[in-house]
């Protein structure tokens, strides 16, 4: 029996687990293999990621295919500029204007690529990722394949506060749940979202579908080389959230405390003597590993967080401010430990470490609720409804 076959557009390089993003479509894409799907590759040169030459099938086997599409030329042609979403809110509430078009790359000659490669061969399915991509598919597509989209952040909602800006924010909304109704699935991955929007779906069906990962759970008190442990890219939230932490709760901890910092976000941070940074490993499971508390705290931002569920999958505590619990269920976030104030976030951290029984309880809650709502086991199940099952 011919294998189905799928085609993935994903706008970064897979060989680099950069963020919780990659780390996310590296887990969907085990999917695919395990079922035995033909899987093939769109992608972007000069984007974000760098591809070396000669990378993709040596580090990608999974692929059948790589295709690129230069998404400079696309910009140059079209005339525009990847403006960042807070810039084009208030560009459009200092101008007066209430409208507004969420950034669409769905560029010209990236459409024609698309229809290339689809006449090439029968594709079942083709999934797209981020909304700024979704138009490439309001065309009629050769071979008639069903549509998916990924949805790891609302655009519209991951902006400002502002209530000046309620208004675009507002028409924001409006034009991403326009370019959602266009597949017939989405992947969603923050159940609030989720219930957000399905009300407004005419034929798109909506799956619930966190963050998954293979457990790598440690069910036991080890001794730690670190205390506490951060793990971020050098994005702008991530920089508020270790401010955050720094200013506020840091100066309330014991000076005998460890600190390991992981990922670019080490650009970002100070020189301390209870310190340590690393910006790049090859196994993360080294650094959960090492580590007796995880914190999570932070200020801002939407859906859920690969690193609070890469530490539900080694079984460590988690201590997070609201925020950092964005996109889970309800019945999650009141097992987890979740503070916004930094003398009880202080307070957690020191608790845990020095309490055996209450750290071996934290360390369980965490194995529950990974092995019940994030294995791949559970992820599969939904990913089955829609590859496997679906007519």
């Amino acid at each position: 029996m011919n294998s189905k076959r799928i085609l993935i557009f994903f706008p970064h390089n897979l060989s680099e687990i950069k963020t919780g993003v990659h780390r996310r479509f590296t887990e969907l894409v085990k999917y695919f293999v395990s079922r035995n799907f033909s899987i093939e590759l769109l992608t972007l040169k000069n984007y974000e990621d760098f591809w070396p030459e000669h990378l993709p099938l040596k580090f990608l086997p999974e692929f059948e295919n790589i295709y690129f599409y230069d998404h400079s030329k696309g910009l140059k042609h079209t005339f525009i500029r990847p403006l960042q979403f807070y810039e084009l809110v208030l560009t459009n509430y200092f101008s007066g204007l209430r409208s507004y078009k969420l950034p669409d790359y769905s560029f010209p000659g990236l459409k024609r690529l698309l229809q290339n490669i689809l006449k090439s061969k029968t594709y079942q399915y083709v999934l797209i990722s981020y909304i700024q991509w979704a138009h490439l598919i309001d065309q009629k597509l050769p071979c008639n394949p069903k549509t998916i989209i990924t949805i790891e952040d609302l655009l519209s909602i991951n902006t400002s506060e502002n209530k000046k800006t309620s208004g675009v924010r507002q028409n924001s909304i409006e034009e991403e749940i326009k370019r959602i109704n266009l597949f017939n699935y989405a992947l969603c991955i923050s159940k609030s979202e989720m219930e957000l929007i399905e009300d407004r779906m005419e034929k798109t069906k909506l799956y619930y579908f966190p963050v998954f990962l293979a457990g790598q759970t440690q069910n036991k008190k080890v001794i730690h080389k670190y205390d506490i442990l951060f793990v971020g890219s050098n994005n702008k939230s991530n920089q508020r959230a270790f401010k955050w932490f720094y200013e506020n709760v840091f100066p309330q901890l014991r000076n005998d405390l460890r600190i390991l910092f992981v990922g670019t976000i080490v650009d970002s941070i100070p020189p301390k003597e209870s310190f340590k940074k690393i910006r790049h490993i090859d196994d993360i499971s080294e650094i959960y590993s090492s580590a007796s508390v995880i914190i999570n705290p932070m200020t801002d931002g939407t859906g859920m967080k690969v690193k609070l569920i890469e530490a539900l999958a080694y079984g460590k505590p988690v201590i997070s401010t609201s925020k950092g619990v964005s996109g889970l269920s309800k019945a999650v976030i009141e097992q987890l430990i979740v503070t916004d104030e930094p003398s009880g976030f202080a307070d957690w951290i020191h608790k845990l470490i020095d309490d055996d029984e209450l750290y071996m309880k934290f360390c369980n809650i965490s194995i529950e609720i990974f092995q019940t709502n994030f294995s791949t086991e559970t992820a599969y199940k939904v990913l089955d409804n829609i590859f496997m099952f679906a007519d």
